[in-house]
């Protein structure tokens, strides 16, 4: 039988939210369903309902703890290569980033991947995603600021940056057969040709 009364308002819709997770990473987007969240929580057909409307809304709140995550990575990585050259610290962050895919592909297809979540997100999701972009831009005013990088508008740097290394992550999380993988394995070699074009000329 199901038992509502067992969670309290705000822990249900943490796990609805952790178990959903959980599903995505293990089986993919189609296994989550929120009957399906429901008989797993001990939970009636209806008490996912009173949390998120519907599963899409459901999927933006998993993004938005996604984007957080990535971000948070994103930061700390910056962060613990404070004492390395602007340029490397840069780099590491690039390689954060194409780690973040490889680890959690699902999670990676669901925040880049799915163009009608961010279309439809609410402005929780928008936000947390512009602030990953937000501080791209940030990274990217930094090293023309010390000198490193070419002065231009740092909006369509940060879009150059980031249509390379999409589109470079979106192949690796898409394509798991071996002969892709060694294909695009040299990341390293990858991030000098983003940092090159980025580089101010003699």
């Amino acid at each position: 039988m199901a038992n509502d009364s067992k969670y309290h308002h705000g822990d249900l819709r943490s796990e609805l939210i952790r178990v959903a997770t959980d599903k995505l990473r293990a089986e993919g987007i189609d296994s989550i369903t929120m009957r399906g969240l429901a008989a797993e929580l001990n939970v009636s057909r209806t008490a996912p309902y009173r949390h998120f409307k519907d599963k899409e809304e459901l999927l933006c709140a998993i993004a938005k703890e996604g984007f957080n995550q990535f971000g948070r990575s994103m930061t700390n990585t910056w962060e613990l290569h404070s004492t390395l050259p602007i340029m490397e610290r840069f780099t590491a962050v690039g390689e954060c980033y194409i780690n973040f895919s490889r680890k959690f592909p699902e999670y990676y297809q669901l925040m880049f991947g799915n163009t009608g979540l961010l279309k439809s997100a609410n402005s929780e999701l928008r936000e947390e995603a512009d602030s990953t972009f937000d501080f791209l831009r940030h990274m990217l005013k930094l090293c023309q600021d010390a000198g490193v990088f070419t002065i231009e508008d740092t909006q369509q740097q940060a879009r150059f940056v980031w249509c390379a290394l999409h589109g470079y992550c979106s192949i690796l999380t898409a394509n798991s057969d071996a002969k892709t993988v060694s294909m695009l394995d040299d990341s390293q070699y990858f991030l000098k040709k983003i940092v090159d074009g980025l580089a101010k000329k003699p």
